[in-house]
């Protein structure tokens, strides 16, 4: 993830590619939340919630839902990405995106359970993924967004994600629950900073009506 350059000031998109890449960043998180939602609604009982997001890619009944969840997603990430191409200030926001979009499709082609090599893999792919995410969650709220919101979605991202470290060590069985609270602060946080960058609207000045003088 590279830095913009010092020296002249970076370029920012324009207001129409900021609008279309929140879009599509809002667009990414509906489809993650309903799949999911789905995939818990088919999922066999009880839901194992230690395994994550993943176990979902490797129980039967919930795969096929799963996979287009995680295509999708990040294919309207990366179509985000694309968004944000003009201009070099969001370049870390953008990489990181696309860096989603890649790796997304990477966890799923990974099914921790086909062997110990492809555990590791996935494992590996999710950690780079989440260190990423949080990383330029950080680099939103220092460098261009140092707003009370974004400080509390960024604490709410960073609590999930020791949730997971901690559930990937076998020290809790809340897996799911961190993955899912990590996702939503982390693209709350996105759509916050995306937004935070367009331009205050303006409001037109009061005029009071005219007086009409009645002449006799």
């Amino acid at each position: 993830m590279s830095l913009p350059q010092q020296g002249t000031p970076p370029a920012v998109p324009s207001d129409a590619h900021l609008r279309r890449a929140r879009a599509r960043v809002l667009a990414a998180g509906a489809v993650l939340a309903a799949g999911v939602a789905a995939c818990i609604a088919l999922a066999p009982r009880p839901v194992d919630v230690s395994d994550g997001l993943s176990w979902f890619g490797v129980t039967a009944g919930t795969v096929e839902v799963y996979a287009l969840t995680l295509l999708l997603t990040a294919g309207l990430l990366g179509l985000a990405a694309r968004a944000l191409n003009e201009g070099t200030a969001l370049r870390p926001l953008r990489e990181v995106l696309l860096a989603a979009a890649v790796l997304l499709p990477v966890l799923l082609a990974t099914p921790y359970t086909a062997s110990t090599a492809m555990n590791w893999t996935h494992m590996i792919v999710g950690a780079v993924l989440f260190v990423l995410q949080l990383a330029v969650a950080a680099w939103l709220w220092w460098s261009r967004q140092r707003t009370p919101t974004a400080l509390a979605l960024l604490a709410v991202q960073t609590l999930a994600g020791v949730v997971c470290f901690v559930s990937v060590l076998d020290l809790a069985d809340a897996m799911l629950y961190g993955q899912l609270v990590f996702l939503a602060a982390f693209l709350a946080g996105v759509v916050s900073a995306l937004r935070a960058e367009l331009p205050e609207p303006r409001t037109r000045p009061h005029i009071p009506p005219r007086v009409r003088v009645r002449h006799r």
